[in-house]
């Protein structure tokens, strides 16, 4: 697959696709290379991008800024940024991140820099000795092929009961097998939000509103969905799921929680199925909920943008 290469010419930086692709095992070591990356970051901030209209067969290429900066036009890929390295899962497919991590068998660990406060220590850690440490009180949960687990007070009998998400997909309460879908009800979501998408063994997600079957669920920068009839053309350009799709594995393996990782392989796992029975309503449901978990994720890291970011291993 071709991935096109950027420059942009606010600052003079060049935006390029990392070479380096192995797993990292081992946690950061610290040396001036953060200073320079701590510098990028800054850098990265306050640079003004225009954004780029992409033709209807092209895919918008995003910064973590949301900002489109460039097309990828059929067959080609778009570029990783700054100090992104480009990945590659057989499970999660293609993506971008500062580090990559053997999925199923490592974890994405990332903790409070000690040497640089505000930021944090990016690393993979074998998920065969522990993975990534939970907070104090918590153990790791939900450990399979699939998953690389969540942390959670008590861990759920995974032969009895399964474990039931919150709103923010973050592990909540134990439940017997398929009950999850039936003990969250509305009062469980924010006030103003609904559930929608599940069925007797899937629990669906919040959002503001539900699309009918013949209707496709549209995502505008601030996160927020609307409903437009297929049969008109369905979303508009900017508001539909192809055009976060260069960014959507990016961000929620990169910025999102362990138990968001590990929802987001359950729905790619149940995606795969889905396909296979070409059920488009239920697929179309399931990209609704992957682009909630996406902008969710996105908005949050939009809000704390000024306060840090990670600093990755350095590559020697």
């Amino acid at each position: 697959m071709k991935t096109i290469q950027l420059l942009q010419s606010a600052a003079a930086i060049s935006i390029v696709v990392g070479k380096d692709n192995a797993p990292n095992n081992h946690r950061p070591s610290n040396n001036n290379n953060q200073h320079q990356q701590q510098h990028q970051h800054h850098l990265r901030r306050h640079l003004q991008f225009q954004n780029v209209t992409c033709a209807a067969n092209e895919t918008p290429c995003h910064l973590e800024t949301d900002d489109v900066v460039a097309c990828a036009k059929e067959g080609e890929d778009c570029p990783c940024y700054f100090n992104e390295r480009r990945c590659s899962d057989e499970h999660f497919g293609d993506y971008c991140d500062t580090v990559c991590c053997e999925w199923g068998v490592q974890e994405r660990c990332h903790e409070p820099s000690i040497d640089n406060p505000g930021f944090a220590d990016v690393f993979c850690a074998n998920i065969a000795d522990g993975g990534c440490p939970c907070p104090e009180g918590e153990t790791k949960c939900g450990t399979s092929e699939s998953s690389i687990g969540y942390c959670m007070a008590v861990c759920c009998d995974g032969e009895l009961q399964q474990t039931c998400f919150d709103e923010n997909y973050n592990p909540s309460y134990c439940a017997d097998e398929g009950e999850c879908r039936r003990s969250q009800s509305q009062s469980e979501c924010s006030e103003g939000m609904i559930r929608c998408g599940g069925d007797d063994d899937w629990a669906g997600y919040c959002t503001n509103v539900c699309c009918e079957f013949d209707e496709e669920t549209c995502y505008n920068d601030q996160g927020k969905n609307s409903c437009n009839k297929i049969s008109l053309g369905g979303c508009s350009p900017n508001t539909s799921h192809d055009f976060w799709k260069s960014r959507l594995a990016s961000t929620i393996l990169a910025k999102g929680t362990a138990s968001q990782v590990s929802y987001y392989s359950a729905m790619k796992s149940r995606k795969k199925e889905l396909l296979a029975s070409l059920d488009m309503h239920m697929i179309r449901n399931l990209e609704a909920e992957e682009a909630a978990l996406f902008h969710a994720i996105r908005i949050r890291e939009r809000g704390s943008s000024d306060r840090g970011g990670e600093i990755p291993p350095s590559i020697s």
